[in-house]
Parts: C-alpha cells; structure tokens; sequence
C-alpha cells in the first residue's frame, strides 16, 4: 500500500519476537554461558515489545539481562565490572516488572523477579515476589524453582541461624 510505499511500515512485532526465541534457544543450549546469543536474545525482545507488549517478551528479556549478570564475577571486581553487573540486573528487575504488570499471576515471572531482587538487596521486594511465587506455587516450573532455591540458598547466611537443638525435631 501507500504506507509501505512511503516507507513507514510498521516493524512485525512477531518476526522480532521469533528471532528472539532463536537467539534465547542457543543461549540455553549454551547453558546461558552465550552472552552474545543473550543479547541479541534482549535486543530483539526489545524490537518486539516496541510494538506490542506481552509479559512473556517481558519475562524472557529478563530472563536474559539476569543471565549476562551471572556470567559476571560479583565479588572482589573492578568498579566498572561491578557497574555493568548491576546495570543488567536493573534492566533484568525493570523487563520482569513489566512482566508482572501484564501478569500478576504467573509464579515464573515472580521466581525471576525475586531473583533479581535478592541479588540487588532489595529485601521487601523479594519478599513480595516470594509470596506471590508460593501463592500459585502449584504452577511454578522446576527449573524456575531450582533457580530460585539455589540463589536463596547461596544467599542465606547459616552463622545466624539458630543452632541444630533450638530449631526442634525435623518431621519429614
């Protein structure tokens, strides 16, 4: 048509959202170890979600920013390391809030989002996240849980918790 003629075609939402699930594809095969696949997984997320927003392009951009975070050392670092670092898991927090605004009651979203939270040290953010993910926790896929297990986990300081005899009998 005369629109496309002018040159003022509008960017197809679906091709980007396509070439995003390639390049997160190759970044989970990679074991999220591919930060350029990660990248481009983001940058395409961002392309799709300019035209149409849905919380899953949300929640994998996500996904994605908090990824590249992890490949990057979070102790003893450069300042810049360190700033790069904490920029992505801003990003990671912002693309997974968004996420939660369009939908509220997916556990995934909330994993991630507490995730990102307790890596950032926002401690009533991860909390709310937390009780969201346990209140639809039936729902809540394994490697989202294990993901969410294990940062809690590498988080948690067992020097204050109390010791093994105050904490009573473990009932299984």
């Amino acid at each position: 048509g005369t629109a496309a003629a002018a040159g003022q075609m509008k960017p197809d939402p679906v091709l980007h959202l396509r070439v995003a699930s390639i390049f997160y594809s190759r970044a989970k095969e990679s074991s999220y170890t591919d930060a350029d696949a990660m990248g481009s997984a983001v940058e395409h997320y961002k392309r799709s979600l300019e035209v149409v927003q849905t919380a899953e392009a949300w929640r994998n951009a996500g996904v994605c920013a908090y990824r590249q975070a992890s490949l990057l050392p979070s102790d003893g670092v450069e300042p810049e390391v360190a700033r790069r670092r904490h920029g992505l898991l801003r990003d990671a927090l912002r693309f997974l809030t968004e996420a939660n605004i369009l939908d509220n009651a997916r556990p995934q979203i909330n994993a991630w989002l507490a995730l990102c939270a307790v890596e950032l040290g926002l401690v009533q953010v991860a909390k709310q996240a937390l009780r969201q993910v346990l209140r639809f926790a039936e729902r809540l896929d394994f490697p989202s849980a294990l993901e969410l297990a294990s940062v809690l986990l590498r988080f948690s300081d067992e020097r204050c918790a109390p010791a093994q005899s105050d904490r009573g009998p473990l009932y299984l």
